[in-house]
């Protein structure tokens, strides 16, 4: 087994970053620096999270939502347009849904709006 240089490892990791679908610490012929690729998949994984928290937050926070609501609500989303479409018909249909019941609550005690 040979040493790896520097350059090999940077490019390695830099490849891993642009494409993480495996764990980089398995890479073969990088036993050497396992715990550095390690320590590295690590590092990067937790950048990414907290990456997407603070854009879920901005995201929640600029449709008027806090993200706690939006999970005790059941909605788990990302900023994929797909996805996001599907979010807000999910909460539209749930905003015509208390809607509906309200109006059922009001015919029963006789209020009228």
């Amino acid at each position: 087994m040979s040493k790896k240089t520097l350059l090999e490892i940077d490019e390695l990791k830099a490849g891993w970053a642009s494409d993480p679908c495996f764990d980089i610490e398995d890479t073969e012929g990088f036993e050497d620096v396992r715990e550095d690729l390690l320590q590295f998949r690590q590092e990067m994984e937790l950048k990414w999270k907290q990456r997407d928290e603070q854009e879920r937050n901005k995201l929640a926070e600029t449709l008027g939502f806090r993200v706690r609501e939006l999970y005790e609500f059941g909605v788990q989303y990302t900023l994929d347009p797909a996805v996001f479409t599907d979010v807000m018909a999910a909460l539209l249909n749930r905003i015509h849904s208390l809607e509906d019941r309200i109006d059922l609550l009001e015919n029963r005690i006789g209020v009228r709006s």
